[in-house]
């Protein structure tokens, strides 16, 4: 994509301009500008580095440069988790929702191996058997 100087100021003033506007409501969202404008730095030192063009010295200090933002922003990453993990524990609450713990899955799995295998008496014989199934080794 090629962009003008005039489309970047452009967008610029656009999330300056939203962003006075959402703090007149009531919202701050400044580390989430700073967020992006990191990740961003991120996303252009790698492509500078990776391509034929250009120094790969200026693609590795953007690239550094984002990350030290980035890391600058590790509270804003580790408060989504947490948030994005209880929201996810509370609608499994209220649905219902259970998954199968690890005993019922090894149940199931024993139930649908085959006759050959339960033949065996030896634990480790059965345990063998499944690995080379799995692995499709054997024949």
């Amino acid at each position: 994509m090629n962009w003008t100087g005039k489309a970047i100021l452009g967008i610029v003033l656009l999330f300056i301009g939203a962003n006075l506007f959402l703090q007149t409501l009531g919202i701050q969202i400044g580390g989430l500008i700073g967020l992006a404008i990191s990740i961003l730095l991120i996303i252009y030192g790698y492509q500078k580095l990776k391509s034929d063009e250009g120094s790969n010295l200026l693609g590795m200090a953007i690239l550094i440069f984002g990350l030290l933002l980035a890391i600058g922003h590790l509270h804003i990453f580790v408060g989504v988790f947490i948030a994005t993990m209880i929201i996810y524990f509370g609608y499994r609450l209220v649905t219902g929702e259970k998954s199968k713990s690890l005993v019922d899955q090894e149940q199931e799995v024993a139930a649908t191996t085959s006759d050959a295998t339960n033949k065996s008496k030896d634990a480790f014989d059965d345990e063998w058997n499944k690995f080379l199934e799995k692995n499709h080794l054997k024949s």
